[in-house]
């Protein structure tokens, strides 16, 4: 009896195992059929809307379970527990994020009028929308601006940086009013990096191009040798565009600049190298002769006024526009940080590993 009595326990526990077993795989089969549902803070998101900021997001999760120590993303990958996380998990968790920070944008534009209720929701009927628009005026010959047809991503770039916009521009709303202390201190902050200023520089130079092998190993030496004649000559108080004038075959690469402070950012993408090595020259000095292997320079700097920092006053208006930004993206991230999701959190997670899967 007391064998018999051991048996039907044994087969009671194998029982309930198979039970539980069952139970869960119908709960995560009835999650995958489960329609579509996700409300963030009372607004539909449609499942077209979820899988764009999804794959949107694939990058950033990747990057960061690889310096977790993960491998390639591939195989299981997404399934696999790193360090207690798993990534499809981490994917969802990070999308429904963005999401709640997009539908904030959305409420927060609904409040101020510029859209109407249910514009998350209806995201694509405007994407629709603002394409027939651009088609119709592309075939009527008008002026369209920016791209003539938007993705769904494109669009929600377009339309969030829209809505900022409108936001930023009325000085009524909050956190657009600032006072002269807050822009004064922004500015002593960042001086440094963003509002120093180029000085106005003159320069003469010689600037010789052997990418191409335009020159045989001898005919470049030579060039070299009569590049560090001429600058003998400089040192000696001669100008380099005089040192250079008889010499028929360095003419042809001497070249002079004047540039004014306004002048110089773009001639940084034209001449970078010669702004380079230009840079601690001040009048009446030059360079060595500097050989690259594939170019030749010479560099005079013959006049240079200095300045330190733009003023204020010169920037203020996009020292403004900056902390108006900031003070937006504020505004949205505490909103978003208050936010409900109202979804099956699990199901959720399940279909985001199939879809990524």
């Amino acid at each position: 009896m007391k064998v018999k009595k051991h048996r039907w326990r044994k087969w009671a526990v194998i029982l309930a195992a198979i039970v539980i077993a069952a139970g869960i795989a119908w709960g995560l089969l009835a999650a995958a059929r489960r329609p579509w549902s996700l409300v963030i803070s009372q607004q539909a998101v449609p499942e077209n809307l979820y899988m764009q900021i999804m794959n949107d997001t694939v990058a950033e999760v990747s990057k960061y379970f690889r310096q977790k120590g993960a491998g390639s993303v591939n195989g299981d990958f997404w399934e696999t527990s790193y360090q207690g996380e798993v990534p499809y998990r981490v994917l969802a968790d990070k999308t429904l994020e963005r999401l709640k920070l997009l539908a904030a944008v959305y409420e927060t534009a609904e409040e101020k009028g510029y859209l109407p209720a249910g514009s998350l929701a209806d995201v694509e009927g405007r994407l629709q929308q603002e394409n027939e628009r651009r088609q119709t005026a592309i075939a009527n010959g008008e002026p369209v601006y920016g791209l003539s047809a938007y993705t769904l991503d494109t669009f929600l770039e377009y339309e969030v940086d829209s809505l900022q916009k409108l936001y930023c521009e009325d000085l009524e709303n909050e956190g657009m009013a600032l006072s002269d202390e807050e822009c004064q201190a922004y500015y002593d902050e960042y001086k440094d990096a963003l509002f120093t200023k180029n000085d106005d520089i003159s320069l003469s130079y010689i600037k010789i191009s052997n990418t191409m092998g335009e020159f045989s190993e001898q005919e470049y030496t030579d060039l070299k040798q009569r590049m560090e004649a001429v600058h003998e000559k400089c040192e000696n108080g001669v100008p380099l565009k005089d040192a250079v004038a008889d010499d028929e075959q360095l003419l042809p690469y001497w070249q002079e600049v004047a540039l004014k402070s306004a002048e110089v950012a773009a001639y940084s993408r034209s001449i970078p190298d010669i702004l380079d090595y230009s840079a601690q020259l001040q009048p009446g000095e030059m360079t060595d002769v500097i050989d690259e292997g594939a170019f030749l320079y010479l560099v005079e700097c013959t006049a240079r006024t200095e300045y330190d920092y733009y003023s204020l006053d010169e920037v203020k208006s996009n020292v403004e526009k900056t902390l108006r930004e900031q003070h937006y993206d504020a505004l949205i991230a505490e909103r978003a940080s208050q936010m409900a999701i109202d979804t099956q959190i699990e199901a959720l997670y399940q279909y985001t590993k199939e879809k990524v899967s």
